[in-house]
Formats: C-alpha cells, structure tokens, sequence
C-alpha cells in the first residue's frame, strides 16, 4: 500500500468518502478540500446526504478553486483514478 504521493500537486489528487456523509467529518471535508483545490467525491444513500444548503456553498467554493465536489449514489462511477478514500461505514 502506498501511503504518499509525492510526485502529485495537492490540488491534483481526488478522495472518495463512502458511508453516512452528514457527519461533522464528512462536512469538514467538504469545506476544507473545496478551499485547498482538492477534489472530493462523496458516495452515499441519498438519505445520508448533506443539506441543500451545504452543497451549494461547497459548489460555489469549488468553482472558485477550480475542482470538483461531487455526490453520487453509485459506487463504481466514482472510485475510478482515485488517490484515497475514506469510509464511515
């Protein structure tokens, strides 16, 4: 397993968080990683979703760095050419 990435830039690396992405975690993930550039990509049950409100200032933020803060219901769509993930499962 490889535990670092040193010949990535920060802001070209993707991270997947799988599970319940309404905890505190999941939405401190989604603020700090759309200020850094870092893009984040969270898989989940539309139940376990953040609110509306949440995901359209993280989009806004984003945007404004250029990288991409994703929600899906699917799995396979989102863990490919990844460099980490998360889980709360």
């Amino acid at each position: 397993m490889q535990k670092s990435l040193p010949s990535n830039i920060l802001n070209n690396m993707i991270l997947v968080n799988i599970g319940n992405v309404l905890n505190t975690i999941s939405n401190s993930m989604l603020e700090i990683l759309s200020i850094i550039g870092l893009d984040l990509h969270l898989v989940a049950p539309k139940s376990y979703w953040p609110q509306d409100k949440l995901i359209e200032i993280y989009a806004t933020a984003s945007k404004n760095m250029e990288c991409k803060n994703t929600l899906s219901l699917n799995i396979y769509k989102v863990v490919k050419n990844i460099n980490f993930i998360c889980t709360n499962i």
